[in-house]
């Protein structure tokens, strides 16, 4: 009786070791909750922008500048535990800087980039499925694309100086088709009333019943010339009868004399957040964050520091909780550390965290999972190449940005 039943104890112990075994092995193949990881680049690497995939992985789009200043659009795969699968170069020459991204309904990369008159669709797998583009210019500015409810495309750009004949000095706003043919291209001028240099106008929404067209951007009218662009924040709107109205913020604000638009976003009920960074009188930058209603009028203005120091926020996103995202950077003992920050709708501060891992890196985009969970990418030159050297990084965080 004792041997049967010292049989059926090793029995069990072998059965519940055999459990403990399949476990591990279900387990193995679970996402990992938390990871930080590092991609060295060939070349220097600026921004980043991530985005989930059907498979459970996630894909990061970038741009590297070669040798010859060339700047291409990298694609890099990634499975569910953050590491590499593929990493593929679209073919171009262009000289693209600083990309803005923008998916499409079908998972496509829509960019532009900030010294290139032109807009991209490339596939994931790094395929250029359209191009449309112009006479590449000096000192051009272009916006971030914009997709309407019809699937058309959108950018505007500001030539300063009017240095190709067939662009003069002004404003531009260029409407592309779906299938990326041209459609259209809008040209104004700031009146000299409004009192602004010539300066970006960033199209948010084309309201397709009416026509109107709402842009939003930085004035040059800061009472320190030539230090930093941008004292107010506007709004601007062009009506289809070409008739146009525009709305001031901040020009009361004696705190702060400097800002300059980084990211903004559409948000619910056809309203507007706008994150800027501000500068006051003793060189400390903040980040601000503007929410206005779809009439063009302030809600409320804010003004945030992560730990007290001079802080950048370069990314924005609305969360599934209608609570809003700021990633970034802080400038702390002559290094940079890339930042997150949570506030929720009335724009009050939820948590802020920095992540020390990565010495001067920023946070450049971010996506949320359906478990809430956090996907942060930007560069950083912290790891394997040298100063000059930026590396990309992905860091996945629980919902309160805990790494």
């Amino acid at each position: 009786m004792r041997r049967q039943n010292a049989h059926i104890a090793i029995l069990s112990i072998l059965f519940l070791c055999y459990l403990s075994a399949c476990k591990k092995q279900v387990d193995a193949t679970k996402a990992p909750d938390k990871f930080i990881k590092v991609y060295p680049a060939i070349e220097h690497i600026e921004g980043g922008y991530v985005y989930p995939l059907s498979d459970g992985g996630f894909v990061v789009i970038t741009v590297y500048i070669d040798w010859l200043q060339y700047g291409k659009p990298i694609i890099y795969r990634l499975d569910k535990a953050g590491n590499l699968i593929s990493k593929k170069v679209v073919p171009t020459t262009l000289r693209m800087q600083y990309i803005s991204c923008a998916r499409d309904v079908d998972g496509n990369f829509i960019l532009t980039s900030y010294n290139q008159r032109g807009i991209y669709k490339i596939s994931q797998d790094a395929e250029i499925l359209w191009r449309n583009e112009e006479t590449q210019i000096t000192n051009a500015v272009t916006s971030q694309p914009y997709i309407d409810a019809q699937g058309s495309y959108y950018y505007s750009y500001e030539n300063k100086y009017g240095s190709v004949p067939d662009t003069p000095k002004g404003n531009f706003l260029v409407h592309i088709n779906p299938n990326g043919s041209f459609a259209e291209k809008i040209k104004w001028q700031t009146q000299p009333k409004w009192n602004l240099t010539p300066s970006t106008f960033n199209l948010y929404k084309v309201d397709n019943t009416t026509g109107d067209k709402y842009f939003c951007g930085e004035a040059n009218t800061s009472p320190s010339p030539g230090t930093i662009s941008g004292s107010k924040i506007y709004l601007l709107k062009i009506a289809k009868n070409n008739n146009t109205s525009i709305v001031y913020f901040d020009a009361t604000n004696s705190n702060y004399w400097g800002r300059l638009i980084l990211w903004y976003t559409p948000i619910k009920d056809d309203g507007l957040l706008i994150l800027a960074r501000a500068i006051d009188y003793n060189s400390k930058w903040s980040i601000q964050l503007i929410k206005v209603d779809k009439n063009m009028n302030l809600v409320w203005n804010k003004y945030y520091q992560i730990g007290n120091n001079s802080s950048i926020g370069t990314g924005l996103n609305v969360l599934m909780d209608g609570s809003y995202l700021i990633t970034g950077f802080i400038y702390s003992i002559g290094r940079t550390i890339p930042a997150a920050m949570k506030v929720d709708e009335n724009g009050s501060k939820l948590w802020e965290h920095t992540y020390d891992g990565i010495a001067d890196g920023y946070c450049n985009h971010a996506c949320e999972l359906l478990d809430g969970s956090l996907l942060i990418t930007g560069s950083t030159s912290s790891y394997g190449f040298g100063k000059n050297q930026g590396d990309i990084f992905l860091i996945k965080t629980d919902k309160k940005g805990n790494l």
